[in-house]
Formats: C-alpha cells, sequence, structure tokens
C-alpha cells in the first residue's frame, strides 16, 4: 500500500500513515536528514506493523540501531522546539 502523496509547495511526497509527515523520513530516494536505518524502520512500520518494526530493527546492528534513534530524538527535539515554551 502506496501511503505517500503529493506534498506542498516545496514538491515532494507526505505520508499519511505518519500524520503527514514527510516522505524524506522513509523513502531512501528522497532528500533528507534522515538516516537510512531510521527510513527502514519507520517503512516498516507504518499502518502499525509492530512487528515488522521489531524484526527490522532486531537485524540492525548496534550502528544502525543508534542512527535510527538519534534521528528519532532529533525529529522528536525539533516537534518540541515548534511548540515552544509554554
Amino acid at each position: 500500500m502506496d501511503h505517500r502523496r503529493p506534498g506542498g509547495a516545496g514538491g515532494g511526497q507526505q505520508t499519511s500513515a505518519l500524520g503527514g509527515s514527510s516522505s524524506s523520513m522513509i523513502d531512501d530516494d528522497e532528500p533528507g536528514l534522515s538516516r537510512p536505518a531510521f527510513r527502514r524502520a519507520a517503512g516498516a512500520g507504518l499502518d502499525g506493523a509492530h512487528d515488522a518494526l521489531f524484526a527490522t530493527v532486531t537485524a540492525m546492528s548496534p550502528e544502525d540501531r543508534r542512527g535510527a534513534a538519534n534521528t528519532a530524538i532529533d525529529t522528536l527535539a525539533g516537534f518540541l522546539g515548534l511548540a515552544g515554551p509554554h
């Protein structure tokens, strides 16, 4: 199932499965800062496919897992920064 839909003014695609997140977070062919290991894990876990996500992460080397985790933390910190102080 293809979850991508045309993006906004910047072009590219967005995935509805991840709340409109950029496809650069799951698609290796899209430019962006997400590490390849994160893209593999995020793509495997679309539509709540937790078993596929866990299997993908389990098969990763420690370095790939660290890279995926770093991308996740960077993304979360970016979203929190956008929310601003309360």
